[in-house]
């Protein structure tokens, strides 16, 4: 119907629609506006891929209107920039359009996507695809890359920002942290130079670390304890390693500001194209690396020096301490065997306490135990109601057992395919509250008569749904099941519109019975209960099929041979037919 409609009803409706009925519009629109508004159509194609990605990646597209227009979203858009002369660009759109086309088996929009890129092959061997490229996009590609690096290098230099703020302030883990997470940003960018300088900072840092976190431990425990005063007293005297390292960091400190300043230099120069001057800055700023590495390595030195020495002094306090242990030992001897009897007192009433908690807490368990499964009982019962008003009863029941749901199960089943017929004039005469309660109406007395055999309606479609006989639990003849509510739903139909209950409405309905997948997919926050297989897919293309038989049921002769009682009151033709996808013709039975 959106080909009737003028542009000013199609560019409302793009901005009202939602789904694949706004994707209809704009895939419209982008054809209408090719030879008006070039810029137009390809602002349309442009929003027509969009949402064509976020309705159909990843998901199995199996209704043929959706296919067509999933391909043709890509189409308009090779088309779109064929016209603007962005051969690339087109070429790209096109080759994305042919891939969905053969994988839907398109072939009227195939015969259209290969000749226009057949003319871009053609332009480009004859190399006049290269100027016009260079033309229109260089200026904007080189302006995306700048962009980006500068966003890339404002990046890297605040994460070394505030891994130097970390080094300052002594806090060396996050320093390291911070300068990994540089290092992995210049890896993108191949700035191995200072790679190599930040390394040397982590190496640094790891050392220091390492040093700061004994020399912590070993200084707590000497002030926390007895030693004598003379074994303290060649750390207390080391005054001159303690001055050279703190001239080696105020070294260092000040080397870094020198190279933040010829940084800044030499981002100057560049600036105003000095490469002589911008390579001298940059010598000086590796002269500069280098003797932080070096004072970095003696620092590191001297440390560890100090470590040593306190390691020293650590030995020398355990012999101290053994000393006074031994002169202890006697006095702790006698202790003990005064405290034998009282320690035995306490461990008999202590067990006898231990035996009557254990109890308690034995009897408390039992009886929240109980509490619980009664809990856990009555929220399954509640998830199963809640999951049967979206599912049937079998479906609920196999989601919450979950089984092997999770990695996919094969079984034969009976898959039908239903489709209000004439359903775009029915909605575009009522509002959206009348809408809704015609189809409330018209699915609830189809879907009723699913539930009453055995059938599960696994998926609406707007004007229709899927539904399958047999899974994930089979119930005999599935496909007999699914064949006699088919005709029940005809004959529920015919009633309702004799009785003028509901508007005059028809349907369509293709069965076929097969091996299908089913399973549950989705993600750890939302799952969604699936089935797939060549007999879902067989199902809709009969059920599409209808159209050109004008016709309400088709299944196939091999589903026939399955039914145990196939006796109906309709006209029934037998036919043979090429589906969409296929290259062999399937025997049908057409049902009118």
């Amino acid at each position: 119907m959106a080909q009737d409609l003028s542009l000013a009803q199609l560019e409302q409706d793009a901005k009202t629609l939602h789904g694949y009925d706004r994707l209809i519009v704009l895939n419209e629109l982008s054809d209408r506006y090719h030879d008006l508004s070039p810029r137009k159509a390809l602002r349309y194609a442009r929003q027509a891929t969009d949402l064509s990605e976020n309705l159909y990646d990843n998901v199995t597209v199996t209704d043929s209107a959706a296919q067509h227009a999933h391909t043709e979203s890509y189409w308009q858009l090779g088309r779109a920039y064929h016209k603007r002369e962005d051969y690339i660009l087109a070429r790209d759109a096109l080759e994305q359009a042919r891939n969905l086309a053969i994988t839907y088996a398109l072939d009227d929009l195939r015969s259209q996507i290969d000749p226009l890129t057949q003319d871009i092959r053609e332009r480009i061997a004859r190399g006049e695809v290269k100027d016009n490229i260079f033309k229109k996009t260089a200026n904007k590609i080189r302006i995306g890359e700048a962009v980006r690096e500068t966003r890339k290098d404002v990046t890297i230099e605040s994460q070394l920002s505030k891994a130097r703020t970390h080094e300052t302030n002594k806090e060396y883990a996050e320093a390291i942290e911070d300068y990994e997470t540089a290092i992995e940003m210049l890896k993108d960018k191949g700035r191995d130079d200072r790679i190599t300088e930040i390394s040397a900072s982590i190496a640094s840092l790891e050392d220091s670390l390492s040093i700061s976190s004994d020399v912590s431990k070993v200084i707590d425990s000497i002030q926390t304890e007895y030693i004598p005063p003379t074994i303290l007293n060649p750390v207390v005297l080391d005054q001159a390693d303690t001055a050279e390292l703190a001239t080696l960091e105020k070294s260092i400190a000040q080397s870094r500001n020198q190279q933040e300043r010829l940084k800044d230099l030499s981002d100057k120069a560049i600036r105003e194209n000095d490469a002589v001057s911008a390579i001298n800055y940059f010598k000086e700023y590796q002269s500069l690396s280098q003797r932080i590495f070096q004072d970095s390595v003696r620092a590191a030195e001297i440390e560890k020096d100090r470590q040593r020495a306190i390691q020293t002094l650590e030995q020398e306090k355990k012999l101290t301490e053994y000393e006074l242990l031994a002169a202890r030992s006697e006095e702790e001897k006698q202790k003990r065997i005064k405290n034998i009897f009282t320690l035995l007192t306490g461990l008999v009433l202590g067990t006898l306490m231990v035996i009557f908690y254990f109890y308690r807490v034995k009897q408390k368990a039992y009886t929240q135990l109980e509490e619980t499964k009664g809990q856990l009982e009555s929220a399954e019962a509640r998830i199963k109601k809640l999951l049967e008003q979206q599912v049937s009863s079998d479906v609920a029941s196999a989601l919450l057992a979950e089984g092997n749901l999770a990695d996919g199960q094969a079984s034969f089943a009976a898959i039908m395919f239903l489709d209000i017929a004439g359903f775009t004039p029915i909605a575009q005469e009522m509002d959206a509250k009348e809408l809704i309660a015609y189809q409330n109406q018209v699915f609830g007395y189809i879907m009723d008569i699913i539930e009453s055999h055995r059938g599960v309606v696994n998926q609406l479609l707007g004007d229709g749904f899927m539904a399958s006989f047999g899974a994930p639990i089979s119930h005999g003849n599935d496909a007999q099941h699914a064949y006699d509510a088919a005709l029940e739903i005809l004959r529920k139909l015919k009633e309702l519109n004799q009785n003028s209950d509901i508007p005059p409405t028809e349907v369509r309905i293709g069965i076929q019975a097969g091996d299908i997948v089913t399973g549950n997919v989705g993600n750890e926050n939302r799952k969604q209960f699936s089935v797939t297989g060549n007999a879902v897919i067989t199902a809709a293309r009969l059920e599409q099929l209808n159209k050109k038989y004008n016709s309400s049921l088709i299944i196939t002769q091999a589903m026939h041979e399955l039914l145990d009682d196939n006796s109906t009151d309709m006209s029934i033709v037998a036919e043979s037919a090429l589906l969409k996808g296929r290259s062999e013709s399937l025997d049908i039975l057409i049902y009118s």
